[in-house]
């Protein structure tokens, strides 16, 4: 489960830290680099290209409003905190999450690996399927499927099997994970079938990440160079129409 958590962890690592890096080189462009293009474009004279314009509009606006936006910034960001403390708030993000593109698979598949794994554990520990289930349900790691696992607890409690409640849960399970568990109590090996399933999503998730690692890497870099590009660009038509002109 650490592995996997790993693994999850380092594929958010690089995207976030590429896209961390690009925005502070374009506050830095905005910032420090867009107003000395402006003096220039202001002694020089003469209309602008309209991209320009907006590139300077946007850098002035930055100026003058940095203050504001960066605290608006961190209490966003401390208001967001404090809202996902509560419980409700947080099942409703957690389900969002798994509906993310591309990230959501890999948010869920991994939710439901740490799930899979730790019932399996302490199935084969001895431990009772009731207690088992509220155990694993924390360990998802994900409130909504922590919340659909403490429904389907409610209803074995009842009297019910693990698989017909699981299966009504569709959107957290998959089938295949509602077919394995029910071969389980039908041959009372549901531990390990149990396991096979954490297995599963486990090599699922580490196929899941690696095509993304390989599929993201090249992408970042087009989208921090095309940003880049734009901005430099945006100053640069300028000079190139003047050039023309004397030319």
């Amino acid at each position: 489960m650490v592995q996997i958590q790993r693994r999850v962890r380092g594929a958010l690592v690089y995207p976030l830290a590429v896209a961390g890096i690009a925005t502070l080189i374009v506050i830095f462009l905005l910032v420090y680099v867009i107003p000395m293009f402006e003096r220039l474009f202001a002694e020089l004279g003469g209309t602008l290209p309209a991209f320009t314009r907006l590139v300077i509009g946007i850098s002035a606006l930055l100026r003058a409003n940095f203050p504001w936006l960066l605290l608006g910034a961190v209490a966003l960001g401390w208001g967001a905190r404090r809202l996902l403390r509560a419980e409700r708030v947080r099942r409703v993000v957690d389900l969002h999450v798994l509906r993310l593109p591309v990230f959501g698979k890999i948010f869920h598949l991994s939710a439901l690996a740490r799930l899979c794994r730790t019932l399996a554990t302490l199935l084969a520990s001895g431990v009772l399927l009731l207690d088992a289930l509220q155990i694993a349900g924390r360990a998802s790691g994900n409130r909504a499927i922590e919340g659909a696992i403490e429904r389907v607890r409610q209803e074995v409690t009842q009297g019910s099997t693990l698989s017909e409640p699981l299966g009504r849960e569709e959107r957290l399970f998959p089938l295949l994970m509602v077919q394995m568990v029910s071969v389980g109590e039908q041959t009372g090996n549901l531990d390990q079938m149990v396991e096979h399933v954490a297995e599963f999503y486990e090599a699922e998730v580490d196929t899941t990440v690696d095509a993304l690692t390989t599929l993201i890497e090249p992408l970042m870099m087009v989208v921090l160079g095309g940003t880049i590009g734009a901005l430099l660009i945006a100053m640069y038509l300028p000079i190139f129409k003047i050039a023309s002109l004397v030319g």
